[in-house]
């Protein structure tokens, strides 16, 4: 099973957890703590993230991609997986998604990848340096 990071915008713990995925919850790790010091969290444990913050860990995405390009660091993130919460959004609908995907042999580890619902199906954030 999958290792997580849940953002605290996030109330998938339990379902996570009962499907057997190794989930800690962004508030138990640093309440109050800003994004970016979740993502070095998530990053030194190599946690999936799952958050609705699209801007941010797009933001940190890229930024880290670009050092890895660069050969400043030398490992990608674990992944990312973003909802961007839209007219009808549940985190009830959201669990069998994220499950599906990572369930998935596709690598997440570098890459984000955003839920589109009204088009049901999941696309990755394909930014390059070169880009």
């Amino acid at each position: 099973m999958a290792r997580l990071y849940v953002d605290e915008n996030l109330s998938l713990v339990p379902a996570l957890r009962e499907s057997g995925h190794d989930v800690i919850y962004a508030p138990d790790a640093g309440q109050g703590r800003t994004d970016a010091w979740h993502f070095r969290e998530a990053l030194a444990d190599q946690r999936i993230i799952l958050t609705l913050d699209k801007r941010d860990f797009q933001y940190f995405h890229r930024l880290w991609t670009t050092l890895k390009m660069l050969n400043v660091v030398d490992r990608a993130h674990a992944g990312i997986l973003v909802d961007v919460e839209t007219k009808g959004f549940t985190h009830a609908d959201w669990i069998p998604v994220v499950q599906q995907k990572l369930a998935t042999p596709e690598e997440l580890g570098g890459r984000i990848y955003r839920w589109l619902p009204t088009q049901g199906e999941w696309h990755e954030d394909a930014w390059r340096l070169e880009d």
